[in-house]
């Protein structure tokens, strides 16, 4: 104790014990993250936006964060993170809990593509941790060292620009120019294809029902139909066949299948009617991206 700068006292009393006191001088200890605050070229500037529940965690990732040059927000649960996600682009890294990613579920991954997001920085717990977010997070567990986690946000935003590049506006839309018409009658996932379409640059027309898909394509002269085969009334089978069977039409659209289910005889049933592909949801954005090259190919002759 005395090299420490401390005291060391003991207090007996006979039949009841001893008390030990242990006085020394200690001193506050910064974050275990805590790096010397300079900037890292690769995060300078950078926008990052940091989604944990832990307020320590979410703590150290910002006083890091900032001290290598980053912009930071935070943001403590799903709900708070969603609405931050849903412009490309506005964010050049994303650090998240892997409790708050599997809570959210497709819910995540779909709003992370919408971001132009491919890959993200994620805490994970080695007791519960998931596999198959290997394939798209850079994963630490808590105690991190400064070192280990600078070198994943690093890898993330370094290779953020070419890993994205081939997803901007000026390199889908404007090389493969499409005019979608999407027929899904279930508002949450008009939404979330709309988003996915604004972010590669394109408009989405919405069609509610069959019947209302039918005649926005005799009226519209539309490249691809994104065609939701389970819709009431007149479902998506339907419908195609009416389209196909039209022979007013100056240019047949390029329609792909979407379900919630992977059966094989929608699939076959799909086929049958006329589609050109078959997706099943929820649809990411390279998902959606594919269908788009396909179609504009399968049009145009060429990629």
């Amino acid at each position: 104790s005395q090299k420490m700068g401390g005291d060391l006292s003991v207090e007996s009393e006979s039949g009841k014990g001893s008390v030990f006191r242990f006085q020394f001088e200690a001193h506050h200890s910064e974050s275990r993250l805590q790096e010397p605050t300079r900037d890292v070229p690769t995060l300078k500037d950078k926008y990052a936006l940091v989604i944990d529940e832990n307020a320590q965690s979410r703590n150290e990732l910002h006083i890091n964060l900032s001290a290598w040059g980053a912009k930071t927000e935070l943001a403590g649960n799903w709900e708070e993170a969603a609405p931050l996600l849903t412009s490309f682009g506005r964010f050049d890294l994303v650090c998240v809990s892997e409790s708050i990613a599997n809570k959210a579920g497709n819910r995540f991954e779909d709003a992370i593509y919408v971001a132009g997001i491919d890959r993200v920085a994620m805490r994970t717990d080695a007791s519960t941790s998931n596999e198959e977010h290997r394939t798209w997070a850079l994963t630490y567990s808590l105690p991190v060292e400064g070192s280990r986690l600078k070198e994943i946000c690093e890898s993330l935003t370094s290779n953020y620009e070419a890993s994205r590049s081939c997803f901007k506006r000026q390199e889908l839309a404007q090389n493969r120019p499409l005019k979608i018409l999407l027929a899904e009658d279930n508002q949450l996932s008009q939404k979330m294809l709309t988003l996915m379409g604004q972010s590669l640059g394109y408009e989405i027309t919405i069609a509610e029902s069959g019947e209302e898909a039918v005649k926005a394509v005799s009226n519209g002269n539309f490249d691809l139909v994104l065609m939701d085969i389970q819709m009431p009334d007149m479902d998506g089978i339907e419908a195609t066949k009416i389209i196909r069977s039209s022979n007013t039409l100056s240019i047949q659209p390029y329609i792909v299948a979407v379900t919630s289910g992977a059966m094989e005889e929608d699939r076959k049933a799909s086929q049958e009617a006329g589609m050109n592909a078959f997706a099943v949801k929820p649809l990411t954005r390279e998902t959606m991206i594919k269908h788009f090259i396909d179609a504009h190919q399968a049009l145009h002759g060429h990629n």
